[in-house]
């Protein structure tokens, strides 16, 4: 008996640990104002060519990501919405569509500084350098690298 009460709380734990890996979180921008500029890459799903390159060229610059305090969030229509890796809810990216007046079939790319506002907008693929240059004339980006 004592060991099915253990096998049952072991089977349960993994359960919870795997639903847990699987949980959607709640975005919002104002969780990152001050700390970090966030990249919004919508599109209409994964295979969207447009949000696919943008994706492909943004990623392996790891370095480039970290150093300006980025984060990444991909909203699609059709398919799962993320922060980084972490799926957010169909409710948070209703919410980010909504606020930027994003249509569910349209890519866009946006920055948001770490104010919280608008510092970039486009419906084209935007090279990983163009990004970085305009986050790098920001003020505080100059303080940040000044600074150390």
């Amino acid at each position: 008996m004592k060991s099915l009460i253990t096998a049952s709380i072991i089977i349960f734990g993994f359960q919870s640990l795997s639903a847990q890996g699987k949980s959607e979180v709640k975005f919002s921008l104002a969780d990152y104002r001050w700390e970090n500029r966030v990249v919004l890459i919508f599109g209409p799903d994964e295979s969207d060519a447009r949000f696919s390159e943008q994706k492909s060229l943004i990623y392996p610059t790891g370095d480039g990501i970290d150093d300006r305090d980025l984060k990444i969030v991909t909203v699609v229509n059709r398919g799962k919405s993320k922060v980084g890796e972490l799926p957010i809810t169909d409710e948070s990216a209703k919410n980010l569509r909504d606020q930027f007046d994003i249509t569910d079939e349209q890519f866009s790319i946006l920055l948001i500084g770490k104010d919280g506002g608008e510092k970039l907008r486009s419906i084209d693929v935007i090279a990983p350098d163009e990004l970085f240059s305009v986050i790098d004339r920001m003020p505080m980006r100059q303080r940040e690298m000044r600074d150390g």
